[in-house]
């Protein structure tokens, strides 16, 4: 089928085209852009050169009535900043409700709509956050699979939830009181020119921030309370390392007294288990590296107790820009449309 991509100049939108051009089930990709209408692609993009030449229409061209049938368009993806998807989605819903929309955005991840104010501001179309699907793969295949509209997950709350999930619905740790702190490379902050970027501000240091105020706080909340059928408590603490790609993510919660014994000896028996049928979670037997997940869709998930303290400690890395971003959007799309979940995002990392 035909697909559109909205916000394909950035760098999850780059990604997302390079993914959705070698997909089996995709035929011709419209790309679209605001600031960057008109430019050629593989100028924007050299990466791209010989292989798409095309020039990016202009995002206003898909709230054109008709234009999604008449280009017979299947899907959108919108790769967009969080606030922009919105009109796009509410059009489409409105005037074009069988084509699928990822949003790969925060817009519709939340579903609490005063959550979402809390965090993000005002939401032009609130009557339509229960219609989006949180889009983790590995936690809601069954909810996804026919649904045509999903909420991309973030890419810190996918390293994290992977990794927590588990013990979370298996009743082993205390809620109350979840730590989550993580490590990202320079992509997950844009494409977007700012001083903080430059790379003599960000090698050799890692920089903290935004400590427990962090934006992706509420989806991650919202779906550890899903899991473990009550509200948490949980401390974000996000920091920029000098990559340019990858999570790692280390997450602590205290393991109830009753269940200690057990989770000592089984723990990570049961999470292989829990992940058998999930061809991109990868639970090892050692720590987890970012290198060996790079430019693929894997999740690298390891948990052990440590025993002094009684504590889970569960870790997660990813790519951000393919797991946390344009390879899990692809594979919603697979599961959308009933493709084979492992279609055009079955690569091997890049290594080394």
């Amino acid at each position: 089928m035909n697909v559109c991509v909205v916000g394909a100049s950035g760098y999850a939108g780059q990604q997302l085209v390079a993914l959705l051009m070698n997909h089996p089930h995709v035929g011709k990709v419209f790309l679209m852009a605001s600031s960057t209408a008109g430019a050629r692609y593989s100028d924007l993009n050299p990466a791209f050169k010989g292989r798409m030449e095309e020039l990016l229409l202009p995002a206003s061209d898909l709230l054109i009535p008709g234009f999604v049938k008449e280009n017979d368009i299947g899907a959108v993806f919108l790769a967009l900043p969080h606030g922009a998807s919105m009109p796009y989605a509410q059009f489409l819903i409105e005037n074009e409700p069988e084509v699928g929309i990822i949003d790969l955005g925060a817009d519709f991840r939340i579903h609490d709509v005063e959550v979402y104010k809390k965090w993000y501001g005002d939401h032009t179309c609130p009557q339509y956050l229960d219609r989006f699907v949180y889009g983790l793969p590995e936690i809601h295949h069954d909810q996804i699979v026919g649904c045509r509209t999903i909420g991309n997950p973030g890419c810190y709350p996918t390293s994290i939830l992977l990794a927590l999930i588990p013990a979370l619905k298996a009743g082993v740790v205390e809620t109350d009181r979840i730590v989550a702190d993580s490590k990202s490379g320079m992509s997950g902050a844009g494409k977007t020119a700012a001083i903080s970027s430059l790379f003599t501000e960000v090698a050799e240091t890692v920089r903290p921030y935004k400590t427990g105020k962090h934006r992706h706080t509420a989806e991650i909340a919202q779906e550890m309370s899903q899991a473990a059928g009550g509200a948490v408590g949980l401390l974000f603490a996000p920091s920029i390392v000098p990559m340019s790609r990858g999570i790692q993510s280390t997450v602590y919660a205290a393991v109830k007294p009753e269940k200690l014994e057990w989770a000592k000896t089984s723990i990570l028996d049961y999470y292989k288990e829990f992940y058998k049928d999930a061809p991109f979670v990868r639970v090892l037997d050692e720590q987890p590296e970012t290198r060996n997940v790079r430019g693929s869709n894997y999740c690298d998930v390891w948990v052990t107790i440590d025993e002094e303290t009684s504590t889970l400690v569960a870790m997660g890395v990813i790519d951000n820009l393919v797991k946390g971003a344009s390879g899990q959007a692809v594979h919603n799309f697979n599961l959308m449309f009933g493709f084979e979940e492992t279609a055009g995002i079955n690569m091997m990392p890049l290594y080394p």
